[in-house]
């Protein structure tokens, strides 16, 4: 009979723990659901800091590191580009290569005959891995389509230092 007794009484203490544990367990989770709704806009914030700042890695950080280290490398990089697409796209120099202070720049002139699709297709494709390329100009005539385009190299310098 003692021992029924104890066994009772043990299972009724153990009851009334576990279920003080429950009513403790739901009030620290209703805490914490409490604080993230506090914490919210921040936890947002600092997520899309983090998309950013992968974007950022993946994206810009090679070309900054990639950068010529003078004007001399950038005005390399241009003549280069405009030689290896001069003869293909009918490129003639319009301004020839002038600084910007950060970066250097070339003005192209280009004539192509709109029924050589093959070229039309170059030029809508070119690109240019180490800088920029702007259209300025797109003029379609008759059977020709001439434009200008400006070439941007982006150099480090004494004015630019990354």
């Amino acid at each position: 009979m003692i021992i029924k007794s104890l066994i009772i009484t043990l299972s009724l203490t153990l009851s009334a723990m576990l279920f003080n544990s429950i009513s403790w367990f739901e009030s620290e989770q209703q805490k914490i659901i409490q604080i993230n709704k506090e914490h919210i806009r921040d936890i947002r914030k600092l997520k899309k800091i983090s998309q950013i700042n992968t974007w950022l890695d993946d994206n810009i950080k090679p070309s900054i590191v990639s950068l010529p280290e003078n004007d001399y490398l950038a005005e390399e990089n241009l003549v280069s580009f405009f030689d290896s697409n001069a003869k293909n796209l009918n490129f003639k120099v319009n301004k020839y290569i002038y600084d910007q202070g950060v970066s250097k720049h070339l003005d192209v002139y280009y004539e192509i005959d709109r029924d050589n699709k093959a070229q039309l297709k170059a030029l809508i494709e070119i690109q240019y891995q180490k800088g920029f390329i702007r259209f300025k100009e797109l003029n379609v005539r008759e059977k020709i389509i001439t434009g200008e385009i400006q070439i941007l190299q982006i150099y480090k310098g004494d004015n630019n230092e990354s």
